[in-house]
């Protein structure tokens, strides 16, 4: 009677993983074909992006499944992201967004992203007289009929990467806002000197602790570009923050 039970179970075991085998296979297949569109998301992850209390609205064009080869990994993607203020102006036009979902809000029936990505900012960080930071973005862009970029929507997902993770909201679970390929100007108030960095890929990071920020830069520096670590930490409760910046010793003149 056993022999015959473990029979049936390791004949059962073996067919779900010939299905699991053939239905992988059947989706490498159709992701070497190109990404899938996954529109029925869409206004799901609509309605989580303009979360109630946000002063934006988020319109998608669609949703894509594809394989992302920088992390060899399967990969949500929203894309044609229209940035809208209260009164309707736009304020950014985004290609393309990276998102990562959480599984503990979906077994709570909430679609809600853990991670943001998108390539390709401009931000201006600027030190003040008194040594505090301050990240800005480029205003200026919608109200001269040019809708921003990814930059735009900063100052909202910062606003919610301060604040406890709740549950009940879906970008309660947001922890990482990431952006790659983007472009960075510091300005030093004090000194008067300003430096530009081309290229710059900067992480937003909710910790236990506040707001951490992980940054690689490639300052242009007379003619040179000089590689640039950057984090900080801006604790919540204490309501300041620390900003450290370390070069990499490697040095190449720009061509």
């Amino acid at each position: 009677m056993f022999g015959r039970t473990s029979k049936i179970v390791l004949e059962i075991a073996l067919t779900m993983a010939a299905l699991m085998l053939a239905t992988a296979a059947l989706l490498a297949w159709r992701l070497s074909e190109g990404p899938i569109s996954l529109n029925f998301l869409t206004p799901v992850l609509e309605r989580a992006l303009s979360a109630e209390g946000q002063a934006v609205r988020i319109r998608l064009d669609d949703t894509v499944l594809a394989w992302a080869e920088r992390r060899n990994a399967l990969d949500f993607s929203v894309r044609g992201v229209s940035v809208s203020g209260p009164d309707g102006t736009l304020l950014a036009h985004i290609p393309e967004v990276s998102i990562g979902l959480s599984a503990r809000a979906l077994l709570r029936g909430i679609v809600a992203p853990t991670r943001l990505e998108a390539a390709g900012a401009r931000l201006t960080v600027v030190r003040a007289l008194d040594g505090s930071f301050q990240l800005m973005t480029d205003p200026g862009a919608p109200a001269h009929g040019q809708p921003g970029d990814v930059a735009a929507m900063l100052p909202y997902l910062v606003h919610d990467l301060l604040t406890a993770p709740d549950p009940s909201r879906a970008l309660g679970y947001l922890r990482v806002v990431r952006i790659t390929d983007a472009e960075v100007t510091v300005r030093d108030l004090a000194s008067g000197r300003t430096w530009r960095a081309p290229e710059a890929n900067v992480a937003l990071i909710r910790d236990g602790a506040g707001l951490r920020t992980e940054a690689t830069l490639a300052l242009d520096i007379g003619g040179r570009r000089a590689r640039i670590d950057a984090s900080g930490l801006f604790a919540v409760e204490a309501g300041r923050g620390d900003l450290s910046a370390a070069p990499r010793p490697a040095w190449r003149r720009r061509d």
